[in-house]
């Protein structure tokens, strides 16, 4: 569910520690924009002033700016949403998950984050609750994509379409970058658990721009990326159930095959 920009009050700066305690990067936001308003989870995107410091000193390496979502619970969602909030921090944050590139990368956990009040609060501001900030993907959820979407993406206009094997080939490499965002998870030693078209984002080259841009000259090479998002129920695979036969049952192997079904028979949009 998308709103409109929050004019609310900004975000205390947030900061990024080393193993050691040290600071190595400080944020500092705008005001957030309310981008998802969900059963369980509020998502905010804000852009962050982000200063890199040398280790053990107060240097200033570098100054960015950067993208973030900012996940929080609803105050009335269901009572393991928070747990789920922190597994997913915690899990993003685990081992080889720190740096894998098919998976969104968590920057920092908030003990006193305060939300923005919305429209319905009356302007009463909102009491401070735990939040995480995650890097910002852009792109399209794979529901989306399907539905669709992707002519936004991939055209100049509406009439503009590709032909049939240029979209079937889309798929193709769509599908592949899938299978291996999901392998790239498994290798890093996480099980996602909860796989479907919302949690898989679909994007077009490396930035926005290359995103909003037509990409029909560049048959057959399309540098589409998938990233797998919301790891609230994932588990590490050392985890996992086993069978009598000494398997371990791996829910997201049925949930990728479901996924690639969809990608292969679903009816284009538009």
């Amino acid at each position: 569910m998308l709103a409109q920009r929050s004019t609310m009050t900004t975000p205390p700066p947030a900061a990024v520690y080393d193993d050691e305690g040290q600071i190595v990067m400080a944020l500092s936001a705008t005001a957030p924009e309310l981008v998802h308003d969900g059963e369980s989870y509020r998502i905010y995107r804000a852009i962050l002033q982000s200063t890199r410091f040398d280790n053990h000193s107060t240097k200033k390496e570098s100054q960015q700016q950067i993208s973030v979502a900012i996940k929080l619970c609803q105050t009335n969602g269901y009572s393991d949403a928070l747990s789920n909030l922190n597994n997913e921090y915690n899990i993003l944050k685990s081992g080889q998950m720190a740096n894998c590139h098919s998976a969104r990368s968590a920057l920092k956990k908030d003990k006193s984050f305060h939300p923005p009040p919305q429209a319905d609060e009356n302007g009463i501001d909102s009491p401070a609750t735990t939040a995480i900030y995650l890097e910002w993907v852009e792109g399209v959820s794979l529901s989306k994509w399907l539905e669709g979407g992707k002519q936004h993406i991939l055209t100049k206009t509406n009439s503009d379409m590709k032909d049939e094997s240029s979209r079937l080939l889309d798929k193709v490499h769509v599908a592949s970058k899938l299978a291996d965002a999901v392998a790239n998870i498994h290798e890093a030693g996480i099980v996602h658990n909860d796989l479907n078209g919302d949690n898989v984002i679909v994007s077009v080259g490396d930035n926005t721009a290359d995103f909003k841009n037509d990409c029909s000259d560049r048959k057959g090479t399309s540098s589409f990326q998938v990233t797998i998002i919301d790891f609230e129920y994932a588990d590490q695979s050392s985890g996992l159930e086993g069978t009598d036969e000494g398997d371990r049952v791996n829910d997201d192997i049925p949930q990728l095959a479901s996924l690639l079904r969809e990608v292969f028979s679903i009816q284009e949009g538009g």
